[in-house]
């Protein structure tokens, strides 16, 4: 599987080289590389986490665009229970419409999510996902309305659908981006999910931009926080599926993005997430860190 990571990976440079030799320049074109460390606090099975992954994106005027991602993590064990080397595939297409009838843009994207581990159970290896979204946004700017759906295969028997209705509002003056949304998940095998038959959780986030030059390089500032319960989630905004199984029951975080001269920027974020393990009576935590360098093309 390695070898496939480093075949997308240079499949990705190669589709940035071939779409910067467009005549016509129009193309917006971003690779990141980013990585991802933690460990979980009083997890009675579980101990730490790591990984990385690189991905690039084409915009072409605003009006379409595609990105391909590929990452590598572990997650390691207590007790003599196997670690678990995990790949993945993340693939996104997305296509805007302006339409003067209803004085705005239409945002319709697809998603595309494949992992392959060595999970000896099998049930959380060989997993795929498709995740449709359609948004609109005024002209103005000022709010948007957005719906996600996502359908999950798993081996053993399992299937998972998610919707994800959600809103956002900009304030003081567009410098600042309020989002709301809601995951109602439901898997279609509650033996494959502790006995669960469906989630709810909310999801509130705030990004705050900051004019040039005001605090040091920082371009914004961003922080969420997650109420409920998930499980089996996809994850749109960080392009991750979360296909080992445990409950998570809240998170949050902070985070910000840093300028580093006119072509690079440096996120930044700190995370702190709650599960449950229902199989032990568990109830432990994970914290993290996240970075990813971005650079435009």
């Amino acid at each position: 599987m390695i070898k496939k990571i480093i075949a997308l990976s240079a499949l990705s440079i190669l589709a940035g080289s071939a779409i910067a030799a467009d005549a016509a320049n129009n193309w917006k074109k971003t690779t990141s590389v980013s990585a991802l460390g933690g460990n979980y606090y009083q997890a009675y099975v579980r101990n730490t986490y790591h990984g990385g992954g690189i991905k690039f994106s084409g915009n072409y005027l605003n009006k379409y665009g595609f990105s391909v991602g590929v990452k590598n993590s572990l997650i390691t064990y207590n007790l003599g229970y196997n670690d678990i080397e995990q790949n993945s595939l993340f693939l996104s297409g997305r296509y805007n419409f302006f339409s003067d009838e209803v004085k705005g843009t239409i945002v319709t994207k697809v998603d595309a999510y494949y992992i392959d581990n060595d999970d000896v159970t099998g049930n959380s290896d060989k997993v795929s996902a498709i995740a449709p979204q359609v948004a609109y946004m005024p002209y103005s700017g000022v709010y948007s309305l957005n719906l996600g759906t996502a359908y999950t295969n798993y081996q053993n028997n399992l299937s998972v659908t998610q919707i994800t209705p959600g809103f956002g509002l900009a304030f003081n003056n567009k410098m600042g981006w309020l989002s709301l949304g809601a995951y109602f998940i439901k898997p279609d095998n509650p033996n494959r999910a502790m006995g669960i038959d469906s989630t709810e959780a909310v999801e509130v986030s705030v990004t705050h931009w900051l004019k040039k030059g005001e605090f040091l390089p920082i371009n914004f500032l961003t922080a969420s926080l997650m109420l409920g319960e998930r499980i089996y989630a996809v994850d749109n905004t960080s392009n991750s599926v979360y296909n080992v199984l445990d409950i998570q029951e809240g998170s949050v975080s902070v985070g910000c993005s840093w300028d580093i001269g006119s072509k690079f920027s440096l996120l930044s974020v700190l995370g702190h997430e709650k599960f449950r393990d229902i199989n032990f009576n568990d109830e432990y935590s994970s914290n993290y860190i996240y970075l990813s360098l971005s650079k435009k093309w």
